[in-house]
């Protein structure tokens, strides 16, 4: 409720944290849950970018949910990771039909802003661990 009296008018998706060891059905279960929601905020009017971001062994499953041409992707940028952005890019660009799909890339370091920049991809500086040694 708080969301939607913010007056936000887009968000992305929450990320449930799936990883290579997690059980199939608590992965199934996460993917259900962060498309159940967004579901319900885009019946409030909120416009929703769906999260790519998983592991590589959930990429496929977590495809479920988003409908063909669909066209607002996001995903998590990690520097010497390349390969995962170029997976997401691949993926959003089969939802979407599109040959440059509507992406944007959080974090990374140089690495992955020099891929966006290359790509014509939105890219967003990661602030959460600045100032934190990280």
């Amino acid at each position: 409720v708080k969301l939607l009296m913010s007056g936000c008018r887009a968000i992305v998706e929450p990320n449930c944290s799936i990883h290579d060891q997690t059980p199939v059905a608590y992965a199934l279960f996460q993917i259900y849950k962060k498309r159940y929601l967004a579901r319900y905020l885009q019946e409030c009017g909120v416009q929703i970018w769906a999260d790519l971001n998983v592991s590589p062994h959930y990429e496929e499953y977590n495809r479920l949910g988003i409908p063909d041409g669909y066209n607002a992707f996001f995903t998590r940028g990690v520097s010497g990771w390349l390969e995962t952005t170029e997976r997401h890019y691949d993926m959003a660009r089969r939802i979407s039909g599109m040959d440059r799909p509507n992406i944007i890339v959080y974090g990374g370091g140089s690495d992955v802003r020099s891929w966006c920049e290359k790509h014509d991809v939105v890219h967003v500086h990661e602030y959460i661990n600045k100032g934190q040694g990280k």
